[in-house]
């Protein structure tokens, strides 16, 4: 048989296998099957092409089969294609449901019995124990300008002269103060002099002028009740007298004349006698006209006048007694507070004086204790003002009072005040020991013992424990003011049972109540309380509940 129709032949074979493989086979075969004569069709036809090509030059007839025999594998190939696709439906038809696949086991861990402990880091700052703040207090003097001062770090010995102050206006001003207080003592004894001529003067000037009121008004009643009417009376007689005596001179003149013309002869005697008669009659008209006067003036003029005077004294005398009655102890009574105000002046004067005086003597600066100096003050040990300072200690520099600007610092001993936040407030007691690090000497280890921890805290969330440190190797090289850090073991259980935090769970509404999620031999889980003790980040303390072993989840769900 030639090479062409022999691979016609094995083409058509190939194609009545694979028609009939999926009935013999059933479906789990046909996928597997179908592929593989798939293959197999494509490998013939390949190798049917390759012998056709070694027989090109034969007639072409052969040409014709061969290409014939190329169709028919094609249409061969592409009914195995038709039958693995009904062999994939019959398959999905006719093959049973498949098996869900199972469930991957969840994490775990187991309750282990090992060594718990918390350990409780604090910051803090050596501190010396004994310390001298240099703050000046002045009473009065303000005018604090710097001429000199000692460097920071420096060491001083007790009474070393720290800063030196320009004094020159403090002494002008004391100089001042002197001069005023003499001034105030002396205008003091003047006022207490005539203070005491008051107190001997007033009771008298007011018994003169009570006197007086008195005596004037006495005046008055005399003269109202009897001097004036006595006046008054003696006027009108006084006139009267002078009238009658007129008259009586007029009628002894009448009568002599009388008498001496009936003599017809005149003589010499009873010419006297008539002339004598004749002036005494005209000496009563005169003296009666002036009486007439006088009474009438009295009782238009003077009279009246008399009595304004004498009512207006009165009435002047009574006023003037009402006046020193007020008047008298008040300016006593003004005069003894003169007096205290002087005292206080004077006291006030003197007083100034002294404190300037202290101020002046201030403000030469000793050094109350030995040790070593540090600008500004210590505020729980640490020294933050110090650059500050130093920009006032210079030549030229004023410092403010009532503020330190120096602390003199003896280095031994020393302690550590340390801040310790409240959540580890439980575990840091008075006589816990503890390590000690110093920040700058990282190999130094020092043993350091709580004195004690503030009752309160010394800011929100922060309590303070000073922790006492020994004299040990190394804390040589310790200065005040270093920071530090304290390392305590504040609760210790050799062999605690364990888990991690996440595989404790706490109940939403009781956050006393802790759950963790049991793993069973069975593979089922199961909710089971427990109760915890201490916990840190990486690890709870179990009380109850769970024993050494126990398997439960690593990580409590959050919808038990």
């Amino acid at each position: 048989m030639k090479p062409g129709r022999l691979s016609v032949a094995l083409i058509l074979t190939v194609g009545i296998v694979l028609a009939v493989a999926p009935i013999l086979s059933g479906p789990a075969m046909a996928d597997g099957t179908a592929a593989r004569q798939s293959k197999s069709a494509k490998a013939e036809s390949q190798q049917t092409n390759k012998r056709d090509e070694k027989t090109a030059p034969d007639a072409p007839a052969k040409k014709s089969k061969s290409s014939a025999g190329k169709k028919k594998a094609d249409a061969n190939a592409k009914q195995a294609a038709v039958s693995k696709t009904d062999a994939e439906k019959a398959d999905a038809g006719k093959s049973p449901a498949k098996k869900p696949a199972a469930k991957p086991k969840p994490d775990t861990v187991k309750v282990e019995r090992r060594p718990f402990k918390i350990e409780v880091e604090l910051s803090g700052v050596f501190e010396a124990q004994k310390t001298a703040e240099i703050v000046l207090r002045p009473e009065q003097w303000s005018d604090l300008k710097v001429l000199d001062a000692v460097e920071h770090g420096a060491t001083v010995k007790r009474g070393d002269l720290l800063v030196t102050l320009d004094l020159e206006n403090i002494d002008r001003q004391i100089a001042d103060l002197r001069t005023d207080l003499r001034s105030k003592q002396l205008g003091l004894k003047l006022a207490e002099q005539q203070l005491k001529t008051l107190e001997a003067v007033t009771p008298m000037e007011l018994a003169a002028a009570e006197r007086s009121n008195r005596e004037v008004q006495e005046d008055l009643d005399y003269y109202l009740e009897t001097e004036r009417p006595l006046n008054l009376k003696s006027a009108e007689y006084m006139l009267k007298s002078a009238e009658f005596r007129k008259e009586y001179a007029e009628e002894e003149l009448r009568q002599l004349e009388k008498m001496y013309k009936a003599d017809e002869l005149t003589e010499e005697t009873e010419e006297i006698i008539l002339k004598r008669a004749r002036f005494q009659a005209e000496m009563s008209r005169f003296s009666y006209e002036l009486s007439k006067i006088d009474h009438q003036r009295l009782l238009e003029t003077d009279l009246p006048r008399r009595d304004r005077r004498i009512k207006e004294s009165a009435k002047l005398a009574s006023l003037l007694w009402q006046k020193a009655r007020v008047t008298l102890p008040a300016e006593l009574k003004q005069q003894r507070i003169l007096v205290e105000q002087q005292r206080v002046a004077e006291e006030r004067a003197r007083q100034k004086l002294d404190e300037v005086l202290a101020d002046r003597e201030a403000m030469r600066v000793t050094a109350p204790i030995g040790g070593v100096v540090y600008y500004g003050q210590a505020t729980r040990g640490k020294f933050s003002s110090a650059d500050s300072i130093a920009d006032d200690l210079v030549r030229g520099g004023s410092l403010s009072a009532n503020k330190v600007f120096m602390t003199i610092v003896q280095p031994r001993p020393v302690f550590v005040r340390a801040t310790l936040p409240e959540k580890e407030l439980e575990y840091v007691t008075a006589g816990l020991k503890g390590a000690v690090r110093p920040t700058g000497f990282s190999d130094v280890r020092l043993t350091g013992i709580v004195e004690r921890v503030s009752p309160v805290p010394i800011s929100s969330g922060s309590f303070e424990a000073r922790v006492t440190v020994a004299a040990e190797e190394g804390s040589e090289a310790i200065m005040p003011g270093m920071t530090c850090k304290v390392e305590f073991l504040g609760y210790v259980k050799k062999a605690a049972l364990t888990l991690p935090p996440k595989a404790v769970g706490t109940d939403p509404l009781d956050d006393t109540k802790h759950y963790v999620m049991v793993l069973a031999k069975d593979g089922k889980q199961k909710k089971r309380p427990v109760e915890v003790g201490k916990q840190t980040d990486e690890a709870v303390e179990l009380l109850k509940g769970l024993k050494e072993g126990d398997e439960v989840l690593a990580e409590y769900p959050d919808d038990k």
